[in-house]
């Protein structure tokens, strides 16, 4: 019983890690983090963290979408002085 209590005291602080750090990725704007977290979530346990982490995954979402915007202005953008420079 005690064994069981340390593992599940080391999954919190597992959970507590990769949700601090999947924040510091939304608040850095880092979309490679982003990505790397995403790809690394851990067993959701509780209906708190899973509230906590759909969240989170939103606001990355939205994130991703401005990102992915502002690259295809640019891309464009690089279009138009290719043209013009050619």
């Amino acid at each position: 019983m005690l064994q069981k209590y340390f593992y599940n005291l080391g999954m919190k602080k597992l959970h507590m890690t990769w949700i601090s750090k999947f924040k510091i990725a939304i608040i850095e704007e880092s979309t490679n983090n982003i990505e790397l977290l995403i790809n690394e979530i851990p067993k959701i346990e509780s209906k708190e963290e899973l509230n906590e982490v759909l969240a989170l995954i939103s606001q990355a979402i939205k994130i991703l979408s401005v990102k992915k915007d502002e690259t295809l202005t640019t891309m464009k953008k690089i279009k138009e002085a290719k043209k013009y420079l050619t």
